[in-house]
């Protein structure tokens, strides 16, 4: 047969998704697609090319292009506006939360990095330390509530409150053995040397001091 013209013919199926008498294939490739049409037998697509043929009054030496575009029905879906602005707000919060707990960790650095050098930063840097871990236990992430905890020991070590900022560490790295969390016991072993370096080096001033 001698194609002379091509006629393209757009189909728009309003079928259910979920329907068993329909078959979907939105999900295929095109050639995976090509290949199941080819396993019709070849007496029913002639049957169907004929019938176009014969009811939109085309020749049959001219070829067809069948665009078929399957749309699912408006009535299948319904938007729960109520819970879809419960999500919403409980995301823009989330969002809000995570904001503030790195604006105030960027703060909170600072703070207990001169902390190191005068006093006065040391309780600032408590503070922020306490505030972020309210943040965390509203997000509910056990890692960030412990990466907390820590800023609060070394805070606690620069006050000279040796003992229990060393409990605190030890006590985070079982937490991040526990959940197997490199980076928590990576980050308790090293505030653990920071302030194990810290008291010894105020027993080397204590003792200097008593001489």
């Amino acid at each position: 047969m001698t194609v002379t013209t091509k006629f393209l013919i757009k189909v728009d199926l309003d079928l259910k998704p979920s329907s068993s008498t329909c078959h979907c294939f939105a999900t295929l490739k095109g050639a995976s697609f090509c290949a199941i049409l080819h396993q019709v037998e070849w007496s029913v697509r002639r049957k169907f090319v004929k019938f176009v043929h014969q009811q939109l009054r085309i020749k049959e030496n001219n070829g067809i292009i069948l665009f078929v575009k399957v749309r699912p029905r408006r009535d299948e879906y319904y938007i729960d506006k109520m819970w879809n602005e419960l999500v919403s707000n409980a995301l823009k919060q989330s969002l809000h939360l995570e904001k503030m707990m790195w604006n105030l960790s960027t703060l909170g650095g600072a703070l207990s990095a001169m902390g190191d050098f005068i006093d006065e930063f040391v309780n600032r840097a408590l503070e922020v330390s306490l505030k972020q871990r309210r943040i965390a236990q509203l997000l509910g992430d056990p890692v960030l509530i412990s990466r907390c905890n820590m800023y609060i020991a070394l805070s606690l070590a620069q006050k000279k409150n040796f003992p229990i900022a060393i409990a605190i560490i030890r006590q985070e790295y079982r937490n991040a053995r526990k959940i197997d969390c490199q980076l928590l016991m990576n980050c308790a072993q090293g505030l653990l040397q920071k302030i194990m370096y810290m008291r010894k080096k105020n027993d080397v001033c204590g003792v200097k001091g008593n001489k």
